[in-house]
């Protein structure tokens, strides 16, 4: 059976810290600016936010008009995001493999990504993506925004292979614009491919690689 790393750490961080939380509670700035273009849509909107952590980003979707299905991999996390958050009309958790998900095909609008694609294995990166293709409408927008080889934490502890490996099973990856390029579009047309300042405020603040992309068929 394989081990559920994430669950494991998050496990850990909260036996420590059991009144705190791991990430800020207001959503990412450069997302919100995102979704500023669907605010005018009238139609009913599906976002599903792979990697939700403890929801940030799924309650912000909910709340300016999608219904949203937050996906993670610890069940601990999503317990912490109802602790947080309370139960919310619009975001359905589930706990799941985001490259193997039990959600149906073409069911989403928009599908965003904050950092989780850095925690993706080489070997799963190819399964990832063909998810995404799958649960998209054709013509559903992908938000994913990645940290950049260009940050400290990469030119710090990785500088030349990009990537970190911990005794604990945890993988970080780090992205530079050609390869996110590469990678993304053999599966999606590729919209628009930032290099950025992310995060909410100076503390949680990393250069990172922006890109929206389209399921164009």
């Amino acid at each position: 059976m394989t081990r559920n790393v994430p669950e494991q750490l998050y496990r850990e961080f909260f036996s420590r810290n059991p009144n705190s939380y791991v990430f800020p509670e207001e959503p990412n700035m450069n997302l919100v600016q995102f979704v500023e273009q669907f605010k005018d849509e009238k139609k009913e909107m599906t976002a599903i936010d792979l990697g939700c952590g403890e929801g940030r980003s799924s309650i912000f979707l909910a709340k300016v008009g999608f219904d949203v299905a937050a996906v993670d991999l610890s069940p601990t996390i999503i317990k912490k995001a109802k602790e947080r958050f309370g139960r919310q009309n619009h975001v359905d958790y589930c706990v799941a493999e985001i490259t193997s998900m039990p959600i149906r095909s073409e069911a989403f609008d928009l599908a965003i990504d904050i950092t989780t694609l850095n925690n993706q294995k080489s070997r799963k990166r190819q399964a990832y993506f063909r998810e995404i293709g799958r649960c998209l409408k054709i013509g559903g927008s992908y938000y994913v925004s990645v940290v950049s080889i260009k940050d400290p934490t990469c030119r710090n502890n990785c500088p030349k292979r990009h990537f970190t490996l911990r005794k604990s099973g945890s993988y970080r990856q780090f992205y530079s614009i050609g390869i996110v390029k590469k990678l993304i579009s053999k599966y999606l047309y590729i919209v628009s491919l930032l290099e950025r300042k992310d995060g909410v405020s100076n503390l949680d603040e990393f250069e990172s690689i922006e890109v929206i992309a389209k399921r164009i068929h």
